[in-house]
């Protein structure tokens, strides 16, 4: 017990924080830009920061999935990619809420649809890579993403 309480002492004061040298945008409208925050700039500096592939598409997946960040499984889950918990391979996920991922923070959902992209993604058409993941049983999906992204 004696060892655990310094080492608790030790490391508690550590400030966990990003490299120096990570620029973080800052919001036309005013003021400084909070990555913590969700918001669409918030989503941006995420999906950048974990170097998600196809980033265009995914961000309209997450406006599809999220109802524009404003679905119960966003706000309640921090799901918002509508990810499933997995069960066999490595997740960011914390628990679930039916079969739906819960995440600890929004941004660990993206770090999440990143593991997945790694697993499964080999390149290619990315629309084509979706459907053959069957990732959402909306058939229409496809067809959505293309309108949002355009």
């Amino acid at each position: 017990m004696k060892y655990l309480i310094i080492i608790l002492l030790i490391f508690l004061p550590l400030k966990l924080t990003a490299p120096a040298d990570m620029k973080i945008p800052v919001i036309k409208e005013g003021g400084q830009f909070d990555r913590y925050t969700l918001s669409w700039a918030s989503v941006d500096y995420w999906l950048g920061f974990y170097e998600v592939k196809e980033k265009d598409i995914v961000k309209a997946q997450i406006r599809l999935e999220t109802g524009n960040l404003q679905s119960r499984y966003c706000l309640e889950c921090n799901n918002l990619t509508g990810m499933k918990k997995p069960r066999k391979r490595e997740t960011t996920a914390i628990g679930r809420d039916k079969s739906m991922s819960v995440y600890s923070h929004f941004s660990e959902s993206i770090r999440d649809y990143r593991i997945w992209q790694d697993k499964f993604y080999r390149g290619g058409d990315y629309y084509e890579f979706l459907v053959k993941q069957k990732y959402a049983q909306d058939k229409q999906y496809i067809e959505k993403l293309k309108k949002l992204n355009n």
